[in-house]
């Protein structure tokens, strides 16, 4: 059996230089998901705002996309 690595590996890159300029980032699966869960709340808050500056209203689903 195979065990694969524990890390996520990301690449952060400015297309408008060559790829020597470029950042990267190694996360534990326990980050990435740390990171993965501010995002969606990021997301989550940023489309709450934008439904309320358009005048829509919005469901909020239940889980960890809820709104904190």
């Amino acid at each position: 059996m195979r065990r694969w690595a524990t890390s996520s590996p990301l690449d952060f890159i400015n297309t408008g230089l060559d790829p020597g300029a470029r950042a990267g980032v190694e996360l534990t699966l326990e980050t990435a998901k740390g990171l993965r869960a501010a995002l969606d709340r990021a997301i989550a808050a940023a489309d709450f705002e934008e439904a309320e500056v358009r005048g829509k209203g919005v469901v909020l689903q239940p889980g960890p996309h809820r709104v904190r």
